[in-house]
């Protein structure tokens, strides 16, 4: 990450809570570096992480979510967080250069709304699922794991409880990722069941890729599991 301020500029938004005008930054799209994709779909940047300015905050009000939802709230929601989390908030600007430590800061914000206001599973699943990230950048296995077996618990209960495209994602694809949540929590039985899934399901036509990478993590699961049977 070269920290270069170029790579982001300033949105004006207004908060479909309180009403408050305030600025985020966005990163522009040219200026996003890839380095590698863990086999999770967790994303590693030479550039300005995108992952830091995904979700807008209000200064004024504490409301939070991802800029593709950010006015979606309702009337029922908006006035939960008027009484639950404005009262309890202190003012505060994240519309500058954010760092992970103020990503996390966010992100656990976020999941607490999702809470709240008793979003889908899918909502909070992915909140789990990035802090996890965030914490992978730091190195803090221990943490990584606790927030993925929650992002874990909560796909799977999405993928038997909502509709597709769950998070953007197919059924195939959940399949995977679900597959390679439960490896890498060490679930190794359970992953090759998910990962069995994801190989033998008709959506995965779509997407050669997602049908290579089941088949890689399956012989990797099945390995670990034929390792580790005998301890059970």
């Amino acid at each position: 990450m070269n920290g270069n301020i170029e790579e982001l500029y300033d949105k004006q938004v207004y908060c479909p809570v309180c009403n408050e005008k305030f600025s985020t930054k966005k990163l522009r799209r040219s200026a996003m570096r890839v380095q590698s994709t863990d086999a999770d779909f967790c994303v590693h940047y030479n550039s300005e992480n995108p992952y830091f300015y995904a979700l807008w905050v209000c200064r004024k009000c504490g409301y939070v979510e991802f800029e593709n939802r950010f006015e979606s709230i309702s009337k029922a929601g908006a006035d939960k967080i008027k009484k639950e989390v404005t009262p309890k908030w202190t003012p505060r600007d994240y519309g500058g250069k954010r760092d992970i430590a103020q990503a996390m800061q966010i992100y656990k914000l976020a999941l607490y709304q999702a809470e709240l206001l008793q979003k889908e599973y899918s909502n909070k699943a992915v909140l789990c699922l990035m802090i996890a990230w965030l914490y992978r950048y730091e190195n803090d296995t221990a943490s990584e794991t606790r927030f993925m077996k929650s992002a874990l618990e909560l796909y799977a209960k999405a993928y038997s409880a909502e509709d597709f495209p769950i998070g953007g994602m197919d059924s195939a694809k959940l399949s995977y990722l679900i597959g390679e949540l439960n490896r890498r929590c060490g679930n190794f039985r359970e992953s090759i069941k998910w990962f069995d899934k994801a190989i033998n399901d008709p959506n995965v036509k779509k997407s050669i890729h997602i049908k290579k990478k089941a088949r890689e993590q399956w012989h990797k699961a099945a390995e670990y599991y034929k390792a580790a049977k005998p301890a059970e």
